[in-house]
């Protein structure tokens, strides 16, 4: 008697197993696909959330940059105003001439700083160009971007993937070229790592940045040079079509953010 109900059990237990996998197998697909897809939701958020927040720091560095700027006019405006009254003074030999060398080093100084701060946000306007950017990169399929020799050209932006390795070693080659070509220095608007792009969070240390629309007549001609000997580029029209603010061509791979 109690053989024939473990014969019984077993026939029973085999008689149910392949009905039960097969309903696994058949929901397991479905499970994944549901996770997957809802992963690549929250994934897309937290790339625009990043995005977003990023443009929000860029946008705040700007303003306390152009803040610095009307502040240290100001400064060159009062310093001024101050070796203008002694110079006149120095005219009608009631002061020598080394007593205003102070006021004259301190007005070098300021508009030193104002250089500064101007290159500063010139370099923050094309970071800014950069990052509205990458959403569109993003959307091209990675074969589209990252496969060596790629080239495409849209309204805001040219990619060339470049062929083989980069180093911004070679940075005296392209600068040669330009020269020769152009009869004046490659206008650099960044060099390497600057403090913008630490300030920002980005590794910019392989690449330098070139102050040319891409639709000018010298930019064209760089870009057909570093095609040429395979050297990675983006060119960026601007942030908003028809607005040249930020403009610019990187050469190197693309900046990443630090971890």
């Amino acid at each position: 008697m109690f053989v024939r109900k473990i014969v019984f059990l077993s026939l029973l237990f085999l008689l149910f197993l392949p009905s039960t996998w097969a309903q696994r197998k058949q929901s397991k697909p479905k499970f994944d696909t549901q996770k997957n897809a809802q992963t690549q939701k929250e994934l897309a958020e937290k790339a625009k959330s990043s995005r977003e927040d990023l443009v929000a720091a860029t946008k705040k560095y700007r303003d306390s940059l152009d803040g610095l700027v009307s502040a240290l006019k100001e400064r060159a405006r009062l310093e001024t105003d101050t070796l203008e009254k002694k110079q006149k003074l120095i005219e009608q030999g009631l002061m020598v001439k080394r007593d205003i060398e102070p006021h004259e080093q301190e007005l070098a100084r300021i508009n030193s700083q104002i250089s500064d701060t101007n290159k500063r946000i010139t370099q923050a306007d094309q970071f800014m160009v950069e990052v509205m950017t990458l959403e569109q990169l993003a959307k091209n399929p990675p074969k589209a971007y990252q496969a060596p020799g790629a080239y495409f050209d849209n309204l805001r932006y040219i990619r060339y993937t470049g062929i083989g390795g980069w180093s911004i070693h070679s940075y005296g080659d392209v600068e040669g070229f330009f020269q020769a070509k152009f009869h004046r220095s490659l206008p650099i608007s960044a060099f390497g790592q600057s403090e913008t792009h630490n300030r920002l969070g980005f590794d910019h240390s392989n690449s330098f940045d070139v102050a040319l629309h891409p639709d000018t007549q010298e930019a064209q001609v760089l870009m057909g040079y570093l095609r040429s000997r395979g050297i990675p580029f983006t060119a960026f029209r601007g942030a908003i079509p028809g607005n040249a603010t930020g403009a610019h061509i990187h050469i190197g791979n693309p900046s990443n953010r630090f971890r």
